[in-house]
């Protein structure tokens, strides 16, 4: 191996006599594994968000990605492995081995940690990572950093996101336009529908004669 390293040395200041060699690299070579990609960015609404899903061309024309916000748990991180729809390819399909699921999370999580401590990191590409049955390894990585990427993004609190699924789940009112007293019309069947499934609130009808709640108020369409 010493012989080798000086043959690389030898052959680098041949093709530049000044080059200032530190040291030699040398990374082991996998010649088997199922590519999938690994990756995180920032989202203007929701911040860090981790992705993975098959790598290769498959990434890039079927789309088939999963998303979580980081950091994510190892309950999370398989629910990514298992969320995309080509999952059973993973775990083995015509005689192949699965794919090593622990140590694909482990990553997942990593790179979700990462972003979560480093926020100026706006991108993170593991693309792709060769995963066999036994471990996963990075082959590319591609990082860009970016200060504005750190700025946390304006979030909303859990009685602020009840209170405005409230208003639209639990309306005070229901208008319906189109009302009709005549049987097997749609507008009919609507305002038959909140009384029989206790709906709270009113019925609004546009046309005052097509109430079906005694008491209820007419409204007047505008068109």
């Amino acid at each position: 191996m010493a012989a080798g390293f000086r043959t690389i040395v030898a052959n680098a200041k041949a093709y530049n006599a000044d080059a200032e060699i530190l040291g030699v690299q040398v990374q082991q070579q996998l010649t088997s594994g199922q590519e999938v990609i690994i990756g995180a960015t920032t989202d203007t609404t929701f911040g860090k968000i981790v992705a993975f899903g098959l790598g290769g061309v498959l990434v890039e024309v079927l789309k088939d990605v999963t998303f979580r916000l980081a950091p994510t748990s190892q309950d999370e991180a398989l629910s990514m492995i298992d969320g995309i729809k080509a999952a059973q390819i993973l775990k083995g399909v015509r005689g192949a081995e699965p794919a090593d699921r622990a140590a694909l999370s482990t990553i997942i999580q990593r790179v979700s940690q990462l972003v979560t401590d480093f926020p100026q990191l706006s991108e993170v590409d593991l693309n792709p990572v060769l995963v066999t049955a036994s471990g996963a390894t990075a082959v590319d990585v591609r990082i860009l950093i970016d200060p504005a990427a750190a700025v946390v993004p304006e979030r909303f609190s859990q009685e602020e996101i009840l209170a405005s699924m409230n208003r639209i789940m639990k309306p005070a009112a229901v208008a319906v336009i189109g009302a009709s007293a005549e049987e097997g019309k749609i507008g009919n069947s609507v305002m038959k529908k909140p009384g029989e499934r206790r709906l709270s609130g009113r019925d609004l009808p546009d046309q005052p004669e097509s109430q079906r709640n005694p008491g209820s108020q007419g409204v007047q369409e505008h068109r």
